[in-house]
């Protein structure tokens, strides 16, 4: 299932735990940081930003890891920073200040996708979008001005840890933010590991999807229990490498993207 399911399925539940928030964002960093840094077969950084992260591309396996979908529209740093309309591609609701500027505010490198996440952890957080407007152009000027008062208020008052970190990736310059997805996650597994265990389970929402008739979107052989709060630890680097990530030698798909 996505993190867009989950989201659905969180109106009816309640809150997400802000500890499952956390895990599920460090392992979006882990998987992140190993797609900015790929290389070619000749070892060439080939500097992926994907440009598109949004809750429907982040899938969450039937054992709680997690899986970035759609690399599609990605593209190597070096080629989106020529042309505008390769900048604004993507979905606008998640997109990064110098995305809807057409790369007037700032190149756009591997950080958009940061400013993304952000957006992501805030919904995760609050049930809310972090930019959200019925007009397209009151959106987008929105997002290019960093109008994330109301959302960091909304944010404040169910989970405070997370404030620092959704600052500093919220940055209207891509300078501004964190170095790299590592980096932020190291900020997110602080706030982990503050956290105190939390009784809430993905697996509830899970069940009551089977019982809802929902098994479509989820896998008829999807187990009625599966991953708790405790049991979403971060994966060892081999399971990253293996099972979050995209493969060692980037893809054909993966370096077509690079390329196109």
């Amino acid at each position: 299932f996505t993190l867009s399911d989950l989201l659905r399925r969180a109106q009816d539940q309640g809150p997400i735990s802000p500890r499952v928030v956390a895990n599920l964002a460090m392992q979006v960093c882990q998987a992140l940081a190993y797609a900015h840094d790929a290389t070619d077969e000749q070892g060439r950084p080939m500097r992926l930003v994907h440009r598109d992260l949004k809750p429907a591309n982040v899938m969450v396996r039937r054992d709680g890891l997690v899986k970035l979908a759609d690399f599609g529209i990605a593209k190597a740093e070096t080629n989106v920073t020529h042309t505008t309309t390769g900048l604004t591609r993507g979905t606008p609701a998640y997109m990064s200040p110098e995305q809807v500027t057409g790369g007037r505010s700032a190149p756009l490198d591997h950080r958009s996708d940061l400013f993304s996440l952000a957006s992501i952890i805030t919904e995760l957080l609050t049930g809310e979008r972090a930019f959200a407007d019925e007009q397209m152009l009151d959106l987008m000027n929105r997002i290019a001005a960093v109008d994330v008062a109301e959302p960091m208020e909304r944010v404040a008052r169910v989970a405070t840890p997370f404030i620092p970190v959704l600052k500093t990736a919220f940055q209207r310059m891509p300078v501004d933010r964190h170095d790299g997805a590592a980096a932020m996650g190291k900020d997110i597994r602080r706030i982990y590991d503050r956290l105190p265990p939390s009784e809430e389970r993905i697996s509830v929402w899970l069940m009551d999807w089977m019982e809802d008739g929902g098994t479509d979107s989820l896998g008829p052989d999807t187990p009625t229990a599966l991953v708790g709060d405790d049991a979403l630890v971060s994966p060892t680097p081999s399971a990253v490498e293996s099972l979050s990530m995209p493969p060692t030698r980037p893809s054909t798909a993966v370096q077509a993207a690079a390329m196109g």
